[in-house]
């Protein structure tokens, strides 16, 4: 049975970088990648708990909806 404290236990910056080499061989296996720095900061900060889960998605959604908006062809 997992330490109640565990929950709220901060993970340390080897720990975020492991958390990090994981996520991203899972999403290697699967042939995606991450390479977006702003995406992949808001994943640290989220394994840091910097920020919630709920926040990283908000921020995640408002940067590629700006991103998708700024590469929309001008006429």
């Amino acid at each position: 049975m997992a330490d109640s404290n565990d929950a709220t236990r901060k993970l340390s910056g080897t720990e975020i970088d492991e958390q990090m080499a994981r996520i991203d061989g899972i999403n290697g296996s699967a042939g995606h990648t991450l390479e977006d720095n702003y995406l992949r900061d808001l994943v640290r900060q989220q394994l840091a708990g910097e920020i919630t889960g709920d926040e990283a998605r908000k921020l995640g959604r408002q940067h590629l909806a700006l991103d998708q908006h700024d590469s929309t062809p001008h006429s």
